[in-house]
């Protein structure tokens, strides 16, 4: 298993480079719990992060390498699943993973989308 990450860089992170470590741990201390979790469980684990302004086009290039590097795997994400749904909440929590999804099957990779309720 091999989790990505990408920490989007906006202007508050170019305030100084402690808004940017911060987030740097922030994303590292999530992925290190997965990464653990697996290893408890016998599976082998790594993660991989990156940086930018564009989230999708940085994942988009972390995925490409990884699977490179990895022919034969498949990119996981979730979709995120509500009770009460409306334009905005659609659009802000579901975009990025299907924008995602489509620029990596123009690309001729796997991406699946599993469903995820949150209530």
């Amino acid at each position: 298993m091999i989790f990505l990450a990408v920490g989007e860089v906006d202007a508050r992170s170019y305030e100084g480079a402690e808004h940017l470590e911060h987030l740097r741990q922030t994303i590292s201390a999530s992925l290190e719990y997965y990464v653990a979790q697996c290893c408890r469980h016998g599976m082998a684990a790594e993660y991989r992060i990156a940086f930018g302004t564009d989230p999708v086009e940085k994942f988009v290039k972390l995925t490409g390498t990884t699977m490179e590097e990895f022919p034969n795997s498949v990119c996981f994400a979730s979709k995120l699943i509500f009770k009460r749904v409306n334009i905005l909440t659609r659009w802000l929590h579901n975009h990025t993973p299907l924008e995602i999804q489509t620029r990596l099957h123009q690309h001729g990779k796997q991406m699946v989308l599993l469903p995820m309720n949150v209530g």
